[in-house]
């Protein structure tokens, strides 16, 4: 899908991370309740399906501090797909177990599933790059218990080839391993992917600015990061205070050498973009002001006695666009905002972000207020760092729910609607070209349903869909209000967020 099919109409999208599907293992996985979770969007007029990154997580399990900005998260493999796919017993529904990818490896091995076995080599070849340096990271990441390499044998602490290896360790093996597990990965996203697409629905990604300090990443391009002779960053990356955090965020990460990778051509980028272009058909680019500028502090200091470094955003997304053309990138243009930011984004003509949480502190001119949107943005009712809508209002003051009142217009008041569906119907009328609602707001859940809390470590990205929510009771409800908002592929423009359509029946009843 290029740029034009992408953002050529107006579009309504969901946000949810595929860890949050139903089932019975800890995480989602991308099978049946994925494919289910496509039928819903479908009919639900619902044309765009927005993930967080599918990258491998640590133990914080934050997609965002990923061990690889190229690798695929092999705890979504789905269980019943690869017996399906490799004939064998089904083992249950959930995640692959370690037994059933020995027994798919094993037909691949003797011979007994030609076609995959194929599949796997050109896999193998197509993504040498950066699959082999990620099995042999993951490899001794396990042989050393965990730690992070900066503290590996010095024999292994930089990435080679064709390094010599013990012949009892069992590396080969488990980097063969995890080589299989991500062509697994691959083919069951793919096949998702291509369902989705034939009905129309785009596959919207996101790509964190940062790998993890312990990441494959930076212990194969070590010259690519700002790192000492040891491997340790020398300043840590994160955000000054804003509203996300009254002292700023320390991420932990650290930050690029932009020197290096601008005299490489920033060839190491456009393989990023690629990369992640193959999975999805839009991408939202996290962070997007560290394009212009980044904030970072040293180790032994905290985030708000940072700095902003000057970075060579525009040599960059000048490069991306003569090799990749017209790519469908969205900026993340959040938090601490400048005219030099805005004017790099506008430049290439980068569709922003808008969130309807932030859009009713009593400012005039405030972006992310309804009757300020384009349609040259995206509009969110949250993010996934945002509370959910119903657990926002509880804690607004009374002064801002009077604001976030009188922007709801009075036809969309009827009485029996639930608040969380007057906001969700503010969402789509937006004048925004692509809106973007999670999932846990169509449902009108509360705090407990948060996806993450910025500058907090517990309680993270675990909340997940139960299975009974009323999917077939739902998609007809929102079908009506994506096709009132013209968002179901018709020509219908709302002429501004005071001339709203009635908002129909919901078929939840809780009031706000």
């Amino acid at each position: 899908m290029d740029r034009n099919f992408v953002f050529g109409r107006r579009r309504a999208g969901v946000l949810l991370h595929p860890t949050s599907l139903p089932g019975p293992g800890p995480v989602g996985t991308l099978g049946k309740a994925a494919m289910s979770f496509i039928d819903f969007l479908s009919e639900a007029g619902v044309s765009v399906w927005q993930t967080l990154p599918l990258l491998p997580v640590n133990e914080s399990a934050s997609p965002y501090q990923p061990y690889s900005l190229f690798a695929g998260n092999t705890a979504l493999i789905d269980a019943e797909q690869v017996a399906e796919d490799f004939d064998l017993p089904s083992p249950g529904v959930g995640a692959a177990g370690p037994e059933l990818i020995t027994a798919a490896m094993s037909k691949i091995r003797h011979q007994e599933n030609r076609a995959m076995g194929n599949a796997f080599e050109a896999f193998r070849h197509h993504h040498r790059e950066w699959l082999h340096p990620w099995c042999q990271f993951q490899a001794l990441h396990c042989l050393f218990r965990g730690t992070a390499w900066p503290h590996w044998p010095a024999s292994f602490r930089h990435y080679e080839p064709d390094p010599v290896l013990p012949l009892d360790n069992g590396l080969q093996d488990a980097m063969d391993r995890e080589a299989f597990c991500q062509f697994l990965f691959h083919q069951q996203w793919r096949r998702l992917k291509t369902a989705a697409n034939r009905r129309g629905i785009a596959l919207y990604g996101d790509l964190p600015f940062y790998p993890a300090a312990d990441s494959a990443d930076t212990w194969q391009y070590p010259q690519y990061f700002d790192l000492d002779e040891f491997g340790h960053p020398k300043r840590i990356a994160g955000v000054p205070p804003d509203a996300f955090s009254e002292t700023g965020q320390s991420w932990g990460m650290p930050v690029y050498d932009w020197t290096r990778l601008q005299n490489d051509g920033f060839g190491w980028w456009q393989e990023r973009l690629m990369n992640q272009l193959e999975l999805f058909d839009i991408l939202r680019l996290d962070h997007f002001r560290g394009l212009e500028a980044c904030w970072s502090h040293p180790p032994d200091a905290e985030a708000a006695d940072g700095e902003w470094t000057p970075v060579p955003g525009e040599a960059l997304l000048r490069q991306l666009h003569r090799t990749l053309g017209d790519f469908p990138l969205v900026a993340e243009d959040l938090g601490h905002i400048t005219a030099a930011v805005e004017q790099l984004r506008d430049q290439f003509a980068l569709p922003g972000m808008r969130i309807l949480q932030f859009g009713f502190d009593g400012s005039d001119g405030n972006p992310h207020h309804p009757d300020n949107h384009d349609s040259h943005c995206l509009v969110y009712s949250g993010t996934h760092d945002n509370n959910t809508l119903m657990g926002w209002w509880s804690e607004l003051a009374e002064d801002q729910r009077d604001r976030v009142l009188a922007a709801l217009s009075e036809q969309a008041l009827g009485p029996e609607q639930a608040l969380h569906w007057r906001l969700v119907n503010c969402c789509l009328e937006s004048l925004a070209q692509l809106s973007v609602i999670p999932m846990q707001d169509l449902l009108g859940l509360g705090s407990e349903a948060r996806m993450n809390t910025p500058g907090t470590m517990a309680g993270n990205w675990s909340w997940r869909m139960s299975g009974k929510e009323a999917l077939s009771s739902l998609a007809p409800f929102v079908r009506q209000r994506v096709t009132a908002s013209g968002r179901d592929g018709s020509t219908i423009t709302p002429q501004s967020t005071a001339t709203r359509t009635a908002t129909p029946s919901s078929p939840s009843q809780r009031d706000g």
